[in-house]
């Protein structure tokens, strides 16, 4: 496989800051759309703002890759919208004879472009990264029409993931429209039901570990944190393994049984929910204190 500087295929080009005299909430004559990077990852039609046209301004078409270059969106990859963009976006501009523009996406999407980026912005004073940067990253260049073929592919199986998303956002809303249904709403009980204080129909409500633990790898004895908790388990695949001592002296307290609720406690993820299986992991395990352990009267 051949390899080249990605500067050698594709051109890059920053945007541009017009002055705040010149933008509108409203598309008047002679203004185009003004694209920053919250249009490309928010829904949210409220923010839409236009800028008067000029010769100063840098336009992108839709189908063009644009790069976020600075903060929190550093490296991320957006597609999909036309008009002016900001500063905080840098345009590529592929060499068509040699570099598909969709297989750039890709590659641009891939972890080792992504891990480049980090690095850079690690190093800088303030994360962000220009040009110049840029020219020391090589890229794969497979013959131009093995790169459609390639991009294609990809396409087709991200499109399946984007649906296969979506069909677990409905599956989730007719799961909790279906409780509803059954139940009512908890908050107006407007079906009547008898109503009591958790502490009421449980035997043990905790949270984890007010301080650290020391690890012990494949030690099978597990530390789980809020990241480990996803909607309905406990996933070990990336969990913390700690000395056995550590371990007993939380487990003396949490006890995880098989069918005990899990609550993540504090943080961006507070409120999700999973539920201990009879895994022959579940004895073994204890939570940090972003874990909270349920364990309700049968």
């Amino acid at each position: 496989m051949k390899y080249v500087f990605i500067t050698e295929v594709c051109d890059f080009k920053g945007g541009t800051q017009p002055p705040k005299e010149e933008w509108s909430v409203l598309p008047l004559d002679n203004y185009v759309r003004m694209l920053q990077i919250r249009d490309f990852t928010q829904s949210d039609k409220d923010h839409v703002e236009y800028v008067k046209n000029s010769s100063k301004l840098n336009l992108c078409e839709e189908e063009d890759v644009l790069i976020g270059r600075y903060g929190a969106s550093i490296g991320k990859i957006l597609t999909g919208l036309s008009g002016a963009y900001n500063v905080a976006i840098i345009k590529t501009i592929p060499d068509k004879k040699v570099l598909n523009k969709k297989f750039l996406y890709y590659l641009l999407k891939h972890t080792s472009f992504q891990n480049y980026i980090s690095c850079i912005s690690s190093r800088a004073a303030q994360a962000g990264f220009n040009k110049n940067d840029l020219s020391r990253f090589k890229i794969p260049l497979p013959p131009l029409e093995e790169q459609i073929q390639i991009a294609t592919v990809l396409s087709k199986a991200e499109n399946l993931i984007a649906k296969r998303k979506k069909s677990i956002e409905l599956l989730d809303e007719f799961v909790k429209s279906t409780f509803l249904e059954m139940f009512g709403d908890p908050v107006r009980n407007e079906k009547g039901w008898e109503i009591k204080k958790l502490g009421e129909v449980t035997n043990l409500i905790t949270d984890g570990k007010h301080g650290d633990s020391t690890n012990e790898e494949n030690s099978g004895y597990y530390f789980i944190s809020a990241k480990d908790i996803h909607d309905g388990f406990i996933d070990y695949k990336n969990a913390r393994q700690i000395t056995k001592k550590d371990f007993e002296e939380v487990h003396r307290r949490t006890n995880l049984c098989a069918g005990d609720l899990v609550v993540v406690n504090t943080g961006a993820t507070i409120g999700k929910l999973a539920i201990a299986t009879n895994d022959y992991r579940t004895n073994k395990t204890t939570f940090q204190q972003s874990v909270a352990v349920i364990n309700t009267k049968k």
